[in-house]
């Protein structure tokens, strides 16, 4: 399980790198992908990898509730 203090840590670290990665798909479309938008380079399926691994973040980290002592 993940060690709750630091969840909320490293999602604001993923929020952070999140921009980064979208201006990827934005600026350098013929980079990321072969033919807009069904066939992704190796680029391109990182970037894709590092988007849905923040949307999952994101949902495990919506889950967790904060307990007051």
């Amino acid at each position: 399980m993940l060690y709750k203090p630091f969840v909320r840590v490293a999602l604001f670290l993923l929020l952070l790198r999140i921009p980064g990665t979208v201006l990827a798909f934005v600026l350098l479309p013929d980079v990321t992908f072969i033919e807009f938008p069904l066939i992704p380079t190796p680029e391109g399926q990182y970037l894709l990898k590092d988007l849905v691994l923040f949307f999952a973040a994101m949902a495990i980290g919506g889950s967790i509730r904060h307990e007051y002592s």
